[in-house]
């Protein structure tokens, strides 16, 4: 019995040193722990258009569809793709590629339609794939180049890139307020 006296108080001093590291080392990492930086983050969906990569503030995205029936519509102008049965109201359905230069996207199983919110006008903009949710740091988001164009520029916030790829933040209030989506202003859901 006398052996494994020595043998437990060894162990028993062990565990005391182990215990004492680990009290450290977290007192440590909680002592140095990097400064919780104030950038303000925003979320965007991940969206692309033509191959290109926009961003949609969440803020803004009621829901996101697969694209159900769209009934066209006669003597709209062309961006209004039609109407749809969204929860028993009627919504117009537009794409806003026209309005950001770019060609009508081609029709594919991996379309979707953001239901907007929050703006003057509720809408469904057609986009040709949603890929995610991203956050974006204001500081890091530059202006829209020179290069751009004045009617596309007034429509993008900023660019950042985002996954090694170039990303257009679009201002949705600015491109839902534009005339050139053809919508009534007064369409409202419930």
């Amino acid at each position: 019995m006398t052996q494994a006296t020595p043998t437990i108080d060894v162990e028993l001093d062990e565990i005391r040193r182990r215990v004492g590291e680990l009290r450290q080392s977290f007192d440590d990492d909680i002592r140095y722990a990097p400064q919780v930086d104030s950038a303000e983050i925003d979320e965007f969906l991940l969206l692309t258009l033509c191959g290109e990569a926009y961003a949609f503030p969440v803020i803004h995205a009621l829901e996101i569809l697969q694209v159900p029936t769209v009934v066209p519509v006669p003597r709209v102008p062309a961006s209004v793709l039609g109407i749809m049965n969204f929860r028993g109201q009627i919504l117009s359905v537009t794409t806003i590629n026209a309005l950001l230069g770019l060609p009508a996207g081609e029709r594919g199983p991996d379309n979707r339609i953001i239901v907007t919110k929050g703006l003057n006008v509720i809408t469904g903009i057609l986009v040709d794939g949603v890929a995610g949710i991203i956050q974006v740091v204001a500081e890091e988001v530059q202006f829209a180049p020179a290069t751009m164009g004045d009617d596309k520029a007034r429509l993008v916030l900023g660019e950042t890139y985002m996954r090694e790829q170039l990303v257009s933040l679009l201002d949705v209030e600015q491109l839902c307020a534009s005339d050139s989506l053809g919508i009534d202003q007064t369409d409202r859901i419930s």
